[in-house]
């Protein structure tokens, strides 16, 4: 005798007796069918120092805090974890955690969930958000000769890219009409204009996290 089974399911596992019976008496056999299952990995959460969530396409993460993945996954037999970063074994098991988070933590994280039967992975990109920093090697003072093009680059940087703004002396410089003496190039980044005004130039770099300011000194010099 014989039972058949069409597209196993995991509900299917279990004890199954098997009973025979004839005029002489009758006897029985427990038989235990145990369904293995590959792993499904259902998703995977990031905890920061203010929420839980789950991770989507990429996760962004403020430098200088906490995070902590756990990659949920199911299967019988249970799954062993694994966590990469770019490609390196970095952890076994949940959680990973990572503590104080700087520019070595930012990649490509990929967890791995592995069985008997096979493994399967969820990889997304970290990246790290700070706020405006700046090049602090450039020199504070400027000089160029009257009325020769000249230019001031604000080396301030930061991650969302920071909105830079320009003033001299505490009027901020605009650049909307063709009769203006200044321009910007790369996103405001560089400041242009025909050397003739001795004082300060001053730029302000700006996100979300915070704001950080240059000052420069420009000296004209005569022909």
């Amino acid at each position: 005798s014989f039972l058949h089974f069409n597209d196993v399911k995991s509900a299917q596992s279990g004890s199954y007796k098997c009973k025979l019976e004839n005029s002489k008496g009758s006897d029985e056999t427990v038989v235990k069918l145990v369904i293995q299952t590959a792993p499904k990995i259902e998703n995977v959460t990031v905890q920061t120092d203010s929420k839980l969530s789950k991770v989507d396409k990429k996760v962004d993460i403020l430098e200088g805090t906490n995070f902590e993945f756990f990659c949920h996954a199911e299967s019988f037999p249970a799954p062993t974890i694994t966590w990469n970063l770019d490609g390196k074994k970095i952890k076994d098991g949940n959680p990973l955690k990572v503590f104080n988070a700087s520019g070595s933590h930012e990649g490509t994280y990929e967890c791995i969930a592995e069985n008997i039967v096979k493994s399967t992975s969820k990889k997304f990109p970290v990246l790290l958000n700070f706020p405006p920093k700046r090049n602090s090697s450039q020199s504070s003072e400027h000089f160029f000769t009257h009325n020769k093009e000249a230019s001031l680059t604000c080396d301030i940087y930061g991650r969302p890219e920071p909105e830079i703004k320009w003033k001299f002396g505490d009027d901020e410089i605009y650049a909307v009409s063709r009769n203006t003496k200044y321009e910007f190039t790369e996103k405001k980044r560089t400041l242009k204009f025909k050397a003739s005004d001795e004082g300060t130039f001053s730029c302000e770099g700006k996100n979300e996290f915070g704001s950080i300011s240059m000052d420069f000194k420009v000296i004209v010099k005569s022909k």
